[in-house]
């Protein structure tokens, strides 16, 4: 992560609003999708540079999930995903004791803690039915 802000684009915006908007950590090309219905003539590879930019600029973050695919997600606040393994679709988890504090990886490790991402699968309840 850079610690160098830079101004966000219009374009920029108009993504990172889209992202916080749909909350279902989307892959760059249904962020495309759905961007494209607001600006009708951006181009995929314009999302992509966007989202990697936001990304470095800690707007957003950028995470790999099992399957080997980019997800975005538009919420910094402290908190865990979890993964359906059918479907894909992903959910925040918010528990106090599924948090990962700096001060301890600090003390552990030595690392000075920028970014996590702990991903749990499971099956959803739709996936179950």
């Amino acid at each position: 992560m850079s610690s160098k802000k830079t101004r966000i684009t219009k374009q920029g915006k108009i993504i990172l609003n889209r992202l916080n908007y749909l909350n279902s950590h989307p892959t760059a090309t249904q962020l495309y999708d759905d961007v494209r219905k607001i600006i009708p003539d951006i181009s995929l590879g314009t999302v992509y540079r966007n989202l990697d930019k936001l990304s470095k600029q800690g707007e957003l973050v950028k995470f790999t999930t099992g399957d080997n695919s980019h997800r975005f997600d538009g919420n910094l606040t402290n908190h865990l995903h979890i993964r359906c393994i059918k479907c894909d679709k992903i959910k925040d988890i918010y528990h106090a004791n599924l948090t990962v504090k700096k001060l301890d990886i600090k003390e552990q490790t030595g690392f000075d803690m920028v970014q996590t991402h702990i991903e749990i699968t499971g099956i959803c309840s739709s996936c179950k039915r």
